[in-house]
């Protein structure tokens, strides 16, 4: 006796010693490389990082739910804003949370299977670690945690909530009881996903209330009686946990399925012909994700790469295939039950396989792969001589299956940190660009006014690297330019010229001294943004093929103007505007294009905000040059014949800005007369 219990000592040192490899084998493949890998700052993680900020800025701001980028839940969010309390704020630390997490799930996914094998001794004995291992280097587990947002938090509270509802069902514990109710309220503050674990939990009660009605293993052992009361206390705790969300559900319900009903088969635009038959197509891709072809966008997965690679994929499907024999097991049922449940949300997201949607599938794909090695690993000891000799089949055979997790795991490192991490497509998948030109341009002079174009200051990426300073003055370069009043203050122009066509054309207009100061190049060498810088002392030069002097309210002149006296049907109305801001503008004017006929018949107009939107009135400084354009497509069926083109502004409502005029007061401008000619 003394001795079988050294024994199982010594074999559980091991075992220990075992586990401590394999997460620290973990926590290598999450944190190293991780201030490059992946690069930039991806909108989504940009948005949870500044409310994490905003968390630590203002002692008041403290949601259930967070309601911007289509709705967000808190539980990654706050987490990350106590790491930026202690670390600092910024995209290392928010995905060294990320990392964290998908470290701690390596020794949860260990815990579960130490549970299963309580209830099924007959499982091997190494399927704990050999699952570990398989959690720690699968790609896609590599890739899901080091992403700085939420899916990774599914798998982590999963293990634990079914290592404790297992071991309620086995020892009819309270405190198993409890914990597995707090986590099964925890779940919707995790992830869409994580709303799947009140699901969880009635499958595998279910599982452990009709199975023991059927034919089943001797040796699976018996549970507890389920008790009323235990249910009682699961679903108590589990309501309790969920309160403060569900009653912000409840009183905002749009909330709830805010993201759903972007991402569904169902919602508008997705899926093919019916949702059914998108279900069926999506059900078939997600079963090909294992071994055919993965998730295909790059910020997912190495596109097309499956799960499993040839040296992994075979011990998957002996593993699925035992517990799909097994299935009157209630192990093997539940371990089934629970896969199909969280592979649901990527067969109901618009496009299939979804990895990050399906990551709560991963544990039990690293079971099923563990049990397959398992599996493998006790039949050569059975069936194999020379076990504990370098000479005899057995331990070249187990050596051979060591040699395969191995040799995945060396794929899986090579894929993320060789191919993925170096390919082409994260530059804009990670919006790489974006943030290098945030950076850009926070290292510039703080005496120099900077201008962006065309994307919003508000832009979460851009957003979080001003957060603590001036933000540039920022307008769509494709309808509007706009140059600061003071030309003795350095002028910074950040195009980003892959969506900005406009600007690099016509700032040398402007400042035809203007030079590069900054060029951002993607990886494949084309050109993504640049920052150009204006000359002192030199103004722009404002040069209006027609000039005007009219000034609406003595808050706005127009300088002058650039229109073509005649156009065919079917063309397009360039009329550029130089405006000079002469005083604040507090409301928001909108601007008005009438082309009116002979008889003073309205017959073609347009309505738009200065900038199309980008620069409105209240944004103009007082002694600031707006150079707008306002494009009209002409019609087809536009009669041919002369036109007068009239102009002003009007307030949302509806009152137009009065134009002093010599005459008196006006509420328009005549510009110039215009011809429609017949298309030829």
């Amino acid at each position: 006796m003394q001795r079988w219990t050294l024994r199982r000592a010594h074999h559980a040192w091991i075992e220990a010693l075992l586990l401590a490899g394999i997460i620290m084998m973990a926590a290598f493949l999450r944190f190293w490389q991780l201030t490059n890998t992946p690069p930039g700052y991806h909108f989504d993680e940009a948005f949870e990082g500044l409310e994490a900020w905003r968390l630590l800025q203002d002692p008041t701001y403290r949601p259930i739910f967070f309601t911007g980028n289509f709705g967000v839940e808190p539980l990654f969010i706050y987490l990350t804003a106590i790491a930026f309390k202690l670390l600092g704020a910024g995209p290392v630390v928010q995905r060294g949370v990320a990392a964290l997490i998908g470290s701690l799930t390596v020794p949860a996914v260990w815990l579960l299977a130490v549970e299963l094998r309580r209830w099924q001794p007959r499982l091997p004995a190494s399927l704990p670690l050999w699952s570990a291992a398989v959690q720690a280097g699968l790609f896609w587990a590599i890739s899901a945690s080091r992403i700085g947002y939420e899916p990774g938090l599914v798998p982590l509270l999963l293990c634990p909530l079914l290592t404790a509802l297992l071991a309620a069902l086995r020892s009819g514990r309270t405190a198993a009881w409890l914990l597995a109710g707090a986590l099964t309220g925890l779940g919707p503050y995790t992830y869409p996903a994580g709303r799947l674990y009140p699901v969880v939990v009635a499958a595998v009660l279910l599982i452990a209330w009709l199975w023991p009605r059927l034919p089943r293993s001797a040796d699976e052992r018996s549970a507890a009686a389920l008790s009323g009361r235990h249910l009682l206390l699961l679903a108590l705790t589990a309501l309790l946990v969920f309160a403060p969300l569900g009653w912000q559900w409840l009183s905002n319900p749009d909330l709830l399925l805010l993201r759903s009903r972007q991402i569904a088969v169902v919602a508008e635009g997705a899926g093919s012909a019916s949702p059914m038959q998108t279900i069926v197509q999506h059900t078939l891709a997600t079963a090909g994700m294992f071994s055919l072809a993965g998730d295909v966008d790059p910020r997912n997965n190495l596109p097309g790469r499956p799960v499993f690679d040839a040296f992994l994929a075979p011990f998957f499907y002996l593993g699925l295939a035992l517990t799909l024999w097994r299935w009157r097991q209630r192990s093997a049922a539940w371990l089934l039950a629970v896969l199909v449940i969280m592979l649901a949300p990527t067969i109901l997201s618009e496009y299939a396989p979804h990895f990050r949607r399906g990551l709560g599938a991963l544990p039990i794909v690293s079971l099923l792969t563990g049990l397959g090695l398992g599996a493998a690993w006790d039949w050569v000891a059975a069936r194999l001589t020379g076990e504990h000799s370098w000479r005899g089949p057995a331990f070249w055979a187990r050596l051979g299956i060591v040699a395969c997790l191995a040799a995945s795991i060396g794929l899986a490192g090579r894929d993320y940190f060789g191919r993925w991490a170096t390919s082409p497509d994260l530059f804009y998948a990670f919006d790489e660009g974006l943030w290098q030109l945030a950076q850009a341009v926070e290292d510039l002079p703080a005496d120099g006014q900077v201008y962006l174009t065309p994307r919003p200051a508000t832009h979460a990426t851009l957003a979080f690297a001003w957060r603590d300073g001036q933000p540039p003055i920022t307008f769509d370069g494709r309808h509007v330019a706009v140059t600061a009043p003071d030309p003795q203050r350095r002028r910074f122009y950040a195009v980003i010229e892959t969506e900005d066509f406009r600007s690099r054309l016509l700032l040398p207009e402007l400042f035809p001294l203007i030079e590069h100061h900054t060029v951002i190049n993607d990886r494949r060498g084309q050109r993504y943004a640049t920052i150009y810088e204006t000359p002192l002392v030199y103004p722009p030069v404002i040069r209006p093929q027609q000039l005007s002097g009219a000034a609406w309210n003595e808050q706005a002149r127009l300088h002058g103007f650039n229109l073509n006296p005649t156009y065919r049907r079917g063309d397009i109305i360039y009329l550029r505007l130089f405006w000079q801001a002469l005083a604040p503008i507090a409301d928001d004017w909108t601007f008005f294009v009438h082309l009116l006929d002979a008889a003073g018949q309205n017959r073609l107009s347009a309505d738009v905000a200065p900038g199309a939107g980008s620069y409105p009135t209240t944004r103009w400084q007082a002694g600031e040059w707006i150079v707008d354009e306002v494009q009209i497509a002409i019609p087809p069926t536009l009669p041919a014949g002369d036109y007068q083109v009239e102009i002003g502004f009007y307030l949302s409502t509806g009152a137009r800005i009065p134009l002093p005029t010599a005459a008196g007061a006006d509420d328009h401008l005549w510009l110039a007369p215009l011809r429609i000619e017949e298309t030829p």
